[in-house]
């Protein structure tokens, strides 16, 4: 059995030299990253953003808008635009499900929140923007 073992190690540095670098990279590719540096629009309470961001089929984007009420989160609302299917359900999940979790917070005392719903880059570009808005309030 031991003489297979170079022929299958030949097999495997054949198959990945044949692979492109950019599409190996995008296999490889786990962590989003923002492509446009959200800024928040100030409305009274309302506060609305919109984030664009990579994940390895393009560039999605999402609005974000929140009321803040003496410090508190009282509403959030999530715009989405993609028409990729796979984002599409992700998104929407991450949308129906991200009220529970931040709504009665305190804007201040937030933190980044853990994937909601499966949707581990929306969650980031969420917490992104969070955390944009909570250095913008401060200053």
């Amino acid at each position: 059995m031991n003489r297979f073992y170079p022929a299958i190690l030949l097999i495997a540095v054949f198959t990945l030299s044949a692979c492109q670098a950019s599409n190996l990279q995008s296999l490889l590719k786990t962590e989003q990253v923002i492509t446009q540096e959200p800024s928040w629009a100030i409305d009274g309470n309302t506060y609305t953003t919109t984030v664009e961001y990579d994940v390895p089929e393009g560039t999605e984007s999402n609005s974000f808008s929140l009321v803040i009420k003496d410090g508190i989160i009282s509403s959030i609302e999530v715009g989405i635009t993609t028409t990729n299917k796979a984002s599409l359900k992700y998104q929407q999940d991450f949308a129906k499900n991200i009220a529970s979790i931040v709504v009665g917070q305190k804007i201040s005392e937030l933190k980044s929140i853990d994937r909601v719903s499966g949707a581990s880059v929306t969650t980031t570009a969420f917490n992104d923007a969070l955390l944009k808005l909570q250095q913008q309030l401060q200053s």
